[in-house]
């Protein structure tokens, strides 16, 4: 994966023109020497006739030189602006095609970081700094033909004395490097503490855990500015040493110079065209090497993206079980969170095309992991579990969602409008929504605040219940086969919960499996079947009736002995 492509793609002709323009303004800038030789010259020899010459090719000469500026400038901007945005828009697409079981373990700050602080750094020191030394590349090549033109043994003179500062800077380029990707690794745990504190600010105040949050990310803080210090004292050390080699070679060329002029062998004007092209000689000694310690640097803030989106595959198949029909069977299914402690043990159950089950059992008894396998969040598991007699290992994650739909307890709604919410951002018909929005309870609400009404961060700006019946209506618009509900009711109130509970428990043609804490008789009842988990066990199944008669452990569940939130 090289995701530095995306720079180019569809971009090269932004590219060219840009560096073509670079180059030729960066050519008409170098001939300012020209231009001050002609005119001392004609002071030293008093050749007034040549002024109006002169006049005319300087007219011609700001021209060339605005135009060309301009023109750099313009496709330039044009080839970042494009660059950048195809680079992020990439690298989120590669993001968004990684496993569930895969970025569950990943910080996100990761990436969080990777789009902002090292996008920045990425566009200055990498994308920027090739323009840098393209451009003064173009004053040192072209400087260095006219000071040969002019006079050869001052051009090795100042050759020589200015290879060694590129050496000196070269060589310091690769602690730059390695000083860059520990800005980005102390930015990353930076913002991954920021993010952490930020979210369970709740918490921290009514723990009153302020003054021992404040101390850690204070030393997170810190650590990142000292290692920030660090790079700019790296960066500081390439540009002064650059800049004293650059000052050793003006001087030198100056005493050279005046030797020349005392000789015969040039001009005032010439010497004083060589002082100016030494600008363009030791302005890119001093600023080239830095930019290419700078795009060293940069680079691998790139690999390391690179390298933290490699783990894109799944493990699972390509296989397709559109057509929405069949079971699902679980065969000898164990799995654990942690090796040697399993917190589902040798399940086996066939839940039946379009019928509705509920789950039930005590906390920790292993019902949400149950639906977390359904939901092929973890592929770790031992044992078969079959869609359509194929197994989910071997299914496509795309194929598996189009079929399968999943409300989980803690509902995730995005900083958006409700209609964004509901829709997953695509678009609706106005009828299906409006029958959707009814379906899931939603009505009341879309009338009093609307369809364009703005959630808030995480939904901060919704009740509880609002955002399940939100993340309800995601799944009833979805219209999937299979519906996988993790106590979807539990925020809600009895006569709320109770339409809900209606809607889930009346659809037809769909599989239902549902994770409940409520006991109430009056709705276990209404089941197909019930599923009883305990200690991470199947240890009974059957409608309420049955399990009432046959299952002690069912019926202190019913009667709340045991805690089954």
């Amino acid at each position: 994966m090289k995701l530095s492509k995306y720079f180019y793609k569809n971009n090269k002709l932004n590219f060219a023109l840009a560096f073509f323009s670079l180059l030729f303004s960066g050519v008409v800038f170098v001939l300012l020497s020209v231009l001050m030789q002609m005119i001392l010259d004609i002071v030293t020899t008093g050749d007034v006739s040549q002024i109006k010459n002169v006049l005319i090719i300087s007219a011609g000469y700001v021209a060339m030189l605005g135009s060309g500026w301009l023109m750099e400038r313009f496709f330039r901007n044009r080839f970042i602006e494009k660059a950048l945005r195809q680079y992020k828009n990439r690298v989120f697409t590669l993001i968004m095609q990684k496993g569930i079981s895969f970025f569950s373990k990943e910080p996100t700050s990761r990436y969080i970081s990777g789009l902002t602080n090292d996008v920045n750094s990425i566009e200055n020191n990498y994308l920027q700094s090739w323009f840098t030394v393209f451009l003064h590349g173009i004053y040192f090549i072209f400087a260095l033909a006219v000071m040969l033109w002019y006079h050869v043994g001052l051009t090795a003179f100042a050759i020589g004395i200015s290879s060694l500062t590129v050496i000196v800077s070269i060589l310091l380029g690769g602690k730059l490097a390695a000083e860059e990707k520990r800005v980005s690794g102390k930015n990353e745990e930076f913002t991954g503490t920021l993010k952490d504190f930020l979210g369970g600010f709740f918490i921290i105040k009514s723990f009153k855990a302020e003054n021992e949050t404040s101390s850690l990310f204070g030393g997170k803080n810190a650590s990142l500015e000292n290692a920030k210090c660090r790079r700019r004292k790296t960066e500081a050390l390439i540009n002064l040493v650059g800049g004293c080699m650059g000052i050793s070679v003006s001087v030198g060329i100056m005493i050279f110079g005046v030797y020349f002029v005392i000789q015969g062998q040039i001009t005032i004007g010439v010497l004083a065209a060589f002082i100016q092209l030494m600008n363009f000689i030791t302005s890119p000694v001093q600023i080239i090497p830095s930019a290419l310690a700078n795009i060293k640097a940069a680079k691998t803030l790139i690999l390391k993206m690179e390298e933290s989106l490699s783990s894109i595959d799944e493990t699972r198949g390509k296989l397709q079980i559109t057509g929405g029909s069949g079971n699902i069977e679980l065969r000898n299914v164990s799995f654990g969170y942690e090796e040697k402690e399993n917190t589902l043990e040798n399940i086996n159950f066939t839940f039946e095309q379009g019928k509705c089950y509920a789950v039930v059992g005590a906390s920790g008894s292993g019902k949400s992991t149950l639906l977390h396998l359904l939901a092929g969040s973890f592929d770790n598991y031992s044992g078969n579990i079959a869609y359509q007699s194929k197994e989910l290992r071997d299914i496509s994650a795309d194929s598996l969602f189009d079929e399968v739909s999943v409300i989980w307890q803690n509902v995730y709604i995005f900083n958006s409008s409700i209609s964004d919410n509901i829709t997953m951002f695509k678009n609706c018909e106005s009828n299906i929504m409006e029958n959707t929005v009814k379906r899931a309870g939603l009505s009341e609400l879309m009338i009093e605040k609307g369809y364009g009404y703005l959630c808030g961060e995480n939904g901060g700006n919704l009740s509880g219940g609002e955002k399940q019946r939100v993340a309800i209506a995601r799944s009833l618009l979805k219209n999937t086969k299979v519906i996988l509900i993790d106590e979807a009711t539990s925020s809600l109130d009895t006569a709320a919960s109770s339409v809900i509970e209606d809607t889930i428990i009346n659809m037809e043609g769909v599989t239902r499996i549902v994770v409940t804490h409520k006991t109430d008789s009056s709705v276990l009842r209404q089941y197909d079947c019930i599923l009883v988990l305990q200690e991470g066990k199947v240890t009974d199944y059957g409608n309420f009736e049955q399990l009432m008669n046959s299952s002690s452990y069912f019926r202190s569940v019913i009667n709340e002995e045991v805690r089954v939130a």
